[in-house]
């Protein structure tokens, strides 16, 4: 089997970046430039550009677990989520783990503006949940009222 190799010269280079800016796909900039999407989504990330495309498309509020989910949304890597709210990466793992939920609201706040998502998205269905949860709780105690 034989691998294609892509040079990236400056020209190409400049016209991924104008590609990019034109809304393009990873896809269809990969058929532009005769190269593979891996190949364009390496340089893309390596360069700091967001290509659009299916990983923007992503259900976050019906995704198993919505802090992953949201993160590869926004086109992050953990290091850089980290960086951008000053919440450490060990701590984000967590989150997306499942292993913890943020503590504090400026955490929630934080993550969401990063990911470029709400609240309710990174609580996924637990919002649903906890909805239904008071309203049970709330009909039960005015029962025991009357």
């Amino acid at each position: 089997m034989s691998r294609r190799v892509t040079v990236w010269t400056d020209d190409r280079v400049a016209q991924l970046e104008r590609l990019v800016e034109e809304g393009m796909t990873d896809r269809q900039i990969a058929q532009e430039l005769g190269t593979t999407k891996g190949a364009v989504d390496q340089v893309a990330h390596r360069l700091g550009l967001r290509l659009t495309g299916y990983t923007r498309i992503i259900d976050i509020r019906h995704s198993r677990n919505p802090f992953y989910a949201a993160r590869r949304a926004a086109g992050l890597t953990r290091s850089e989520a980290s960086r951008r709210t000053g919440i450490s990466d060990q701590i984000i793992g967590q989150y997306e783990r499942g292993a913890a939920k943020p503590s504090r609201l400026d955490f929630w706040k934080a993550l969401a503006q990063v990911y470029g998502c709400s609240i309710g998205d990174l609580l996924g269905e637990d919002v649903l949940d906890v909805t239904r949860h008071t309203s049970k709780q709330d009909g039960e105690a005015k029962r025991r009222e009357a």
